[in-house]
This record gives structure tokens, C-alpha cells and sequence, in this order.
């Protein structure tokens, strides 16, 4: 938030405006998700895919996030690479794997996940 503002003159004799900062505002309010705004039904099966296919549904809100921002194709497309990573050999941690796969998908695509 803009307190005030100055003209000053510099070194070189140009004329420069000086801002200052007041106090930051705030949000008082946080609208949480009610329960009659569910996710739509392919949001929904994608995240259980998901929670699925790394085998605990501990972070639902951030496969959430990803679904509702790359979509169907890159989910898949995540979730195929998971699969192939698992035959291929042991994954140790397949949500976090995923979670590399998708951050790569979504910088191909210009999408930011945070």
C-alpha cells in the first residue's frame, strides 16, 4: 500500500518520484470450500486416480490443484510415467516422483503449479 510519495531531485539534476510504503493490508476473511461445492465428477475421479496410483490420499488438495490446472492429458500422461517408473524399478517415493513429473509437464506447458 502506497503511505506517500515525493519528487526529489537526483545527482544528474533529473527530477524522480520516491515512493514509500505504508502498512501491507491483509485479508481478514478466508472463504473456505463448502461442502455443496464438490469437485466436478472428472476432477474428482482424476484425484482419486491419483491418490491411487501413489497410494495415499495424505495430499488430495495439492493433487487437486494439479488436476484442476494441467487437466485429463497431462494427468494421464504424469500417471503413465509413474506406472512405467514403477516397472521399471522401485520407486521409494511414487508421490513425489509424480509430483516432478508433473511440475516438467507443466513447465513444457507454461502452467505454474504453485
Amino acid at each position: 500500500m502506497l503511505s506517500s510519495f515525493e519528487l526529489v531531485k537526483s545527482a544528474k539534476g533529473a527530477w524522480l518520484a520516491q515512493f514509500h510504503r505504508g502498512n501491507a493490508t491483509t485479508d481478514t476473511y478466508n472463504i473456505p470450500r463448502q461442502a455443496a461445492e464438490s469437485l466436478s465428477p472428472v476432477v474428482a475421479d482424476l484425484v482419486f486416480r491419483v491418490c491411487e496410483a501413489v497410494g495415499t490420499d495424505d495430499d488430495r488438495i495439492w493433487w487437486t490443484r494439479c488436476v484442476e490446472r494441467l487437466g485429463r492429458g497431462a494427468i494421464d500422461r504424469g500417471l503413465g510415467l509413474l506406472k512405467e517408473a514403477k516397472q521399471n524399478g522401485v520407486v521409494k517415493n511414487p508421490g513425489g516422483l509424480l509430483t516432478k513429473f508433473l511440475k516438467d509437464i507443466a513447465a513444457e506447458a507454461g502452467v505454474g503449479l504453485n
